[in-house]
């Protein structure tokens, strides 16, 4: 399966998002 920029620019922004999460949770 080929990656898309498009596709490796969502994957990035769910690997933010989730690191995001968990830094709120610590808070």
């Amino acid at each position: 399966m080929k990656t898309t920029p498009a596709m490796k620019h969502i994957l990035i922004w769910i690997n933010f998002q989730s690191l995001f999460d968990q830094l709120r949770k610590k808070v």
